[in-house]
């Protein structure tokens, strides 16, 4: 994973070269894959200009491809503001503080799934390699959230007998689940990605459409 990394650390920097304006810098650059082993760079100048490069550095020409470049990124990123890997982590520790509490046994077995899940979707928002936008990995962002979402559901639905007697708990419990619950809404479990998904594709295409200008050529260079 290292070597993949430092390898793309590189083409960014080469792409951020080659296309270097003293006055206006590519300040940012997202590899981007809209397909399998289709690889592209979307890049934005210091002036907020956005442009697209292929995986050998050359201007992407056609407007619908560019175009939809633009809509890879922006749909990735919108998965990965859902997400938050850190919080995910969060949950999951709480979790299993929680399976380890003087509980009932069906909350201890929901919180344990809970748990997992929650972890098995931190380790995919925190790989490194997510610094490269790949559409084909959102399938499987989708699944595992799914699958955590259904695991907080079920969590919500062993745990709602001790709402109604949340004053005859001990305290640290009491606010143990309500600091679990609460890092389940930020952590993007709580709702459903694939619901929100669903609400936001038309604006992602036509934010993408607007995002892109014209054509840009690598900057002159002189001889020698």
């Amino acid at each position: 994973m290292t070597d993949a990394l430092d390898h793309l650390a590189r083409d960014l920097d080469a792409i951020a070269a080659r296309y270097d304006d003293a006055g206006n810098p590519v300040t940012g650059i997202r590899a981007v894959e809209p397909e399998p082993r289709l690889r592209r760079y979307l890049c934005v100048r210091r002036d907020q200009e956005v442009f697209c490069v292929d995986a050998d550095g050359h201007p992407v020409d056609d407007p619908e491809e560019r175009r939809r470049t633009a809509a890879a990124v922006l749909l990735v990123e919108h998965v990965e503001e859902c997400i938050d890997g850190e919080e995910c982590r969060l949950v999951a520790t709480l979790a299993d503080r929680l399976t380890a509490a003087e509980v009932d046994e069906r909350t201890a077995t929901m919180a344990s799934g809970l748990s997992r899940s929650a972890t098995a979707l931190a380790d995919w928002r925190l790989d490194p390699m997510r610094a490269i936008a790949r559409i084909a990995e959102l399938d499987r962002a989708a699944s595992l959230q799914s699958d955590a979402h259904v695991a907080h559901g079920g969590y919500l639905a062993a745990t709602e007998p001790l709402v109604g007697i949340q004053d005859t708990l001990d305290g640290a419990l009491v606010e143990l689940l309500r600091d679990l619950e609460n890092a389940c809404g930020r952590a993007g479990i709580a709702a459903s990605l694939s619901g929100t998904l669903a609400t936001v594709m038309d604006q992602i295409d036509a934010d993408a459409a607007r995002l892109l200008g014209g054509d840009v050529a690598p900057r002159e260079r002189p001889a020698g």
